[in-house]
């Protein structure tokens, strides 16, 4: 993918939101959740709660997933969003949500989703040969269902 050269260190880059390593071509790492999987002709799911729904404290910082949707054979991947709920739900999506960087540019900001039933059933499409799912919380808790497939 690659991000910039760091000013204060060109050996490593500065990278955009959902790629990580010291050349921006590894999946970030978070503390407890994430993984790398390969999108098949058949329908897989993820499904992941992060944050803790009974905690009405904002916090301090954001709690973050990086999931990798890889698509090695280039084809095209539909992506459904079968349900999401948010702790905090607003058009912003600044207290919680899901980012998926579906568009060919990944330096740019991707699609993000926080109204979980104006969302339910959403369908995105992406040839990109990895696709980024970032699950993210400050309030309460995130939860998604995810739906994949090759098509």
């Amino acid at each position: 993918m690659g991000g910039y050269p760091n000013p204060r260190d060109c050996s490593k880059c500065i990278c955009p939101r959902g790629y990580g390593g010291a050349l921006c071509n590894a999946r970030p790492q978070a503390k407890t959740c994430g993984e790398t999987v390969t999108a098949l002709s058949e329908k897989q799911t993820i499904t992941h709660t992060l944050g803790d729904s009974k905690n009405g404290a904002t916090l301090a910082d954001f709690e973050q997933c990086y999931y990798w949707i890889q698509n090695p054979e280039k084809k095209t991947v539909k992506l459904t969003i079968k349900s999401l709920k948010v702790g905090y739900d607003n058009v912003a999506c600044n207290y919680g949500g899901v980012e998926i960087k579906a568009q060919k540019d990944q330096l740019m900001s991707g699609y993000r989703f926080c109204d979980s039933e104006e969302n339910k059933g959403k369908v995105i499409t992406s040839s990109n040969t990895v696709i980024p799912v970032i699950l993210y919380t400050r309030y309460g808790a995130t939860k998604l269902e995810l739906v994949y497939r090759t098509v």
